[in-house]
């Protein structure tokens, strides 16, 4: 996600920006977030599940990855294309002025991470303070947040060695193929935390299925705060 303010504000600076600057379009992703929010509180989720869907936490943060994925896909595209206008305009000689590609072409991925950190980061936070025990809430969410500073560091690691060399566009193709990665990874995960889960389930209940079993059926334990995306960011707008 963090990339927004680094890969992603570089690709605009070679854009037409219509008298922005490249980093003001950071406010949009953020904007887009406390938007949507709301939208999938109040509608989106309730309407997915009365239409049948699954909407489990797990699963929502599998959908989250699968949006960043094709993120990362639309920016690597979009990189090919400024980089095609770039090299067309060097062939020219400067003879013929190249119209440069339109900085609201980033809309569409930015808005499909904003969508991506909701099913993905918010759903994630509701399910780490949920399915903790009462007195490691706190630890827990702080650990899960942990991990976007060591997904920081590795994005920082990767773009100063691995990609410095490479190609734009293909950074960022490579960027959504680890994204698949992982999300084949978090299914395999999934999968078998289900299984496991069924199975401590059904030890506690006696054989009969009556046990308290977290995301088995897309509930979390009665005896647990549930939150929503509006209660994260509630503090932030008192």
């Amino acid at each position: 996600y963090d990339q927004q303010g680094s890969v992603w504000t570089l690709q605009a600076r070679r854009m037409e920006l219509h008298g922005w600057q490249p980093e003001q379009l950071n406010i949009i992703n953020p904007i887009e977030i406390m938007f949507f929010i709301p939208l999938f509180d109040r509608c989106v989720y309730p309407f997915l599940q009365s239409s049948g869907w699954n909407i489990s936490h797990l699963r929502r943060m599998g959908w989250g990855m699968a949006l960043s994925a094709i993120a990362f896909a639309l920016s690597g595209h979009l990189e090919s294309i400024i980089h095609a206008r770039a090299i067309e305009a060097a062939a020219g000689g400067g003879g013929e002025t190249i119209k440069k590609v339109t900085v609201f072409w980033q809309l569409p991925q930015i808005t499909l991470m904003a969508i991506a950190e909701i099913f993905l980061s918010v759903t994630g936070l509701e399910w780490a303070y949920s399915t903790s025990p009462k007195h490691m809430k706190t630890f827990i969410m702080g650990m899960y947040l942990l991990t976007t500073a060591f997904g920081d560091f590795m994005g920082g690691l990767l773009y100063s060695s691995v990609f410095r060399t490479m190609d734009r566009a293909t950074c960022l193709y490579i960027c959504s193929g680890l994204m698949l990665a992982n999300l084949t990874i978090f299914k395999w995960v999934t999968k078998n935390y289900h299984k496991n889960d069924i199975v401590i389930s059904s030890s506690i209940g006696g054989g009969g299925g009556g046990g308290n079993g977290h995301e088995s059926d897309g509930s979390d334990d009665s005896d647990e705060q549930e939150i929503s995306g509006l209660d994260l960011v509630k503090p932030a707008l008192a």
